[in-house]
């Protein structure tokens, strides 16, 4: 009687379990060394994804990467928000779409001070407008 039951169960989970998202794998050359995908914003006719992308030069930075994916997985266009003298790094990957079609995106840069910023962009990673929410992180206490 357990093995029935057991049979039952995967009965109705196995075909739930394959039948699942699309999924792509592709192997991307973006001329950095390490490139890491954080944040993937699905809408009906593509992916926005937010990244991260660290040179292993000395004295290169930490910036930040912004792509658009068709819904099969290629890439429409990417836009990297890079600096010798910056390093940007977006702070809990986040990705907001506005109603107005525009995006926001909270990013960390630090080049002497580390700062909060709120950027708009565009769907084409225009950047429209940068405003610092807080200055100096690094006094502030994690206790």
């Amino acid at each position: 009687m357990k093995f029935l039951k057991i049979i039952g169960l995967l009965y109705f989970l196995i075909p739930a379990m394959v039948n699942g998202q699309n999924t792509f794998n592709h192997q991307l050359d973006l001329g950095l060394q390490f490139t890491v995908f954080t944040k993937v914003h699905a809408t009906d006719s593509c992916y926005y994804t937010i990244g991260v992308i660290i040179d292993s030069m000395p004295g290169n930075k930490i910036g930040s990467l912004f792509t658009k994916f068709d819904l099969e997985g290629n890439i429409l266009f990417s836009k990297k928000l890079v600096s010798s003298d910056i390093s940007y790094s977006p702070w809990f990957c986040n990705l907001l779409p506005l109603d107005d079609g525009n995006m926001v995106d909270v990013v960390t840069s630090t080049d002497s001070v580390a700062r909060v910023r709120v950027m708009r962009c565009d769907i084409k990673f225009q950047w429209m407008a940068t405003s610092y929410c807080f200055e100096k992180i690094s006094s502030l206490s994690y206790g």
